[in-house]
């Protein structure tokens, strides 16, 4: 796990989903025993959250755009 947890090996999506799991698990403990370890984790998976959440804002913009282009949508008032 060592080598999952320093991006050392890519997980599959069964191992991911493990590996969150048991950090759901371990969360409290964690929090509670390491509170700097545990506050940049949570930093970091707050990063990734805001940059999957631009990432699909701008995809719906471009497929918008897209659409407008093509004329596709309606003009609506």
């Amino acid at each position: 796990m060592t080598q999952e947890l320093t991006g050392d090996t890519t997980l599959d999506a069964e191992e991911r989903g493990m590996l969150v799991e048991q950090m759901s698990v371990e969360s409290r403990a964690a929090a509670v025993e390491e509170p700097k370890a545990f506050g940049k984790l949570r930093q970091g998976i707050e990063l990734v959250s805001l940059d999957v959440l631009i990432d699909r804002f701008e995809e719906r913009i471009a497929s918008l755009r897209r659409r407008r282009r093509s004329g596709s949508t309606s003009n609506r008032s």
